[in-house]
């Protein structure tokens, strides 16, 4: 995909960087990474603009997610990421008054993932105060 797409300059700033790819091999990773983009027919150029923006927002995200964990010394398939978020998941049960949530165990990457972007997981079970009526 070439170059990094952002350059952390340490001090909590960002700079942009040219990736070193021709708009239309950015447009074919778009396409070949699973990132669901499909063709919509838009009815504005304003929604069309919207639409080119967010695709662009989703490669930057997921290029950057790839590179801290390449980083971090992990590797993994994108389709092994999504496949292991998409399986971690949170329920709430409700008993007596109380009200508990529950979230199911990580599997494959999920670990990897979180650790490569700074985040924790939350515990697999936590109480919180019920709805306010």
């Amino acid at each position: 995909m070439g170059g990094s797409l952002w350059l952390d300059n340490g001090d909590g700033t960002f700079t942009w960087q040219t990736a070193t790819m021709s708009p239309a091999a950015a447009f074919r990773g778009w396409t070949s990474t699973d990132l669901k983009t499909r063709p919509i027919h838009h009815q504005s150029d304003a929604v069309i603009r919207g639409h080119v923006f967010c695709s662009f927002l989703g490669l930057v995200l997921q290029h950057e997610l790839l590179r801290r964990l390449e980083a971090a010394g992990e590797s993994a398939e994108w389709k092994d990421i999504q496949r292991d978020l998409d399986e971690l998941c949170e329920g709430v049960i409700e008993q007596d008054g109380k009200r508990f949530v529950v979230r199911t165990a990580p599997r494959g990457v999920t670990h990897s993932v979180f650790r490569s972007v700074g985040m924790a997981l939350p515990p697999s079970l936590r109480q919180e105060a019920p709805p306010s009526a």
